[in-house]
């Protein structure tokens, strides 16, 4: 298994629930003329309503609109490896926005340190949209693929379904040098490697 693929799969069985930062848009939203839900390349109008929000804030550093579009979930250590969850200790719940990069590590973040490491990521460019997993909603994931203009770093935000509504549940980010020792070709391969992009 890919270690992308199997984050996918670790973060859906351990994560509990937690509340959204921000306002739940809808397929009916409006989406920010940058890029619109018509020229989304995955068929899910509401995962695309949201793609396309989050698509606008990053490329334009809106890193607050990026938070409102998060999802802060649940995390219970005890039930988490605890090599891929250093934040946490026996008994403890972590409660907060989970950012990973290539070692595999996943960071429970503050609204507030999440912000800074999203504006932290620069000027990036969408590249396209990746999905994962099966046909059921509910167990599959949309990755919006970016990179900075040198490609020297990139990544991906991964829409998550929770509670009937699609957001932003981790932020895949990382140097291309970092990448290249888990993937081959990492810009071929993140973001589950099938990466269509917006037209």
């Amino acid at each position: 298994m890919r270690p992308l693929v199997a984050l996918v799969a670790l973060l859906a069985l351990a994560a509990c629930g937690g509340d959204e930062e921000g306002a739940r848009p809808t397929s009916s939203e409006a989406s920010p003329a940058a890029f619109t839900v018509a020229g989304c390349p995955v068929d899910d109008q509401d995962a695309c309503a949201r793609a396309a929000a989050a698509a606008t804030a990053l490329q334009e550093g809106d890193t607050a609109r990026l938070v409102e579009l998060s999802y802060a979930d649940t995390f219970v250590c005890d039930d988490l490896p605890a090599e891929m969850f250093p934040d946490c200790s026996p008994g403890e719940t972590l409660e907060g926005h989970a950012i990973t990069g290539a070692d595999g590590k996943i960071s429970v973040l503050a609204a507030e340190d999440y912000e800074a490491r999203l504006a932290e990521l620069g000027e990036v460019t969408i590249t396209g949209v990746g999905t994962c997993g099966p046909e059921d909603p509910d167990r599959r994931s949309y990755h919006l693929a970016f990179w900075a203009p040198n490609r020297a770093e990139g990544g991906s935000l991964e829409l998550v379904k929770r509670e009937g509504e699609w957001s932003i549940g981790i932020v895949y980010a990382d140097t291309l040098e970092n990448w290249e020792t888990v993937y081959d070709d990492p810009e071929a391969e993140l973001a589950c490697g099938n990466v269509k992009p917006w037209s």
